[in-house]
């Protein structure tokens, strides 16, 4: 909604698409590396060593693990498409003339298109974002210190609940 009233100049978006003005690869490979990091890609791995899905028996298994493959391209084409959708929110007040807030300039659009009520969805957006990012780090985490100690396994899901505690602890306070 906020992309499409922020009415961003597409044609000169998809122009510089495929004929940027500058490369800059630092920009490319923060947004590649926040799109395909490695707590997807550990996921889906761990996830595999959970269902029992390992050894050398395994291979031609995961290697045919069509539903991995899926869910991990889609997870990456739905985190690909929010960015474009935000860029192109962005880019249409920014094409306007408007100024992006200092203290908070990824909330400008929402609320220079939709006032109030476009900072609830900027909330709503970046809760989203935040918390699927929590669990999944949390998951990823506790299976990687799984193995320490046998009752850490036992106890999997309280240390990924209390993980993801902290977590909401810390991100409340600062």
């Amino acid at each position: 909604y906020v992309a499409f009233k922020a009415s961003p100049p597409l044609g000169e978006a998809a122009l510089r698409t495929f004929v940027p003005l500058e490369l800059d690869a630092i920009a490319i490979v923060t947004l590649v590396g926040g799109t395909v990091g490695g707590y997807i890609t550990f996921a889906g791995a761990h996830r595999l060593l959970d269902a029992g899905i390992k050894g050398k028996a395994a291979l031609p298994e995961v290697r045919n693990g069509f539903g991995l493959v899926l869910v991990m391209s889609l997870t990456i084409l739905i985190a690909s498409v929010m960015r474009v959708v935000l860029f192109l929110a962005v880019l249409g007040v920014v094409s306007q003339g408007v100024t992006l807030d200092p203290k908070n300039p990824a909330s400008t659009p929402f609320e220079y298109v939709a006032g109030n009520i476009g900072l609830l969805i900027f909330g709503v957006v970046i809760w989203a974002a935040s918390i699927t990012s929590v669990i999944g780090a949390a998951y990823t985490s506790v299976s990687f210190i799984t193995g320490f100690s046998p009752a850490i396994a036992r106890h999997r899901n309280w240390w990924v609940i209390g993980f993801i505690a902290v977590s909401t602890a810390v991100l409340a306070t600062v």
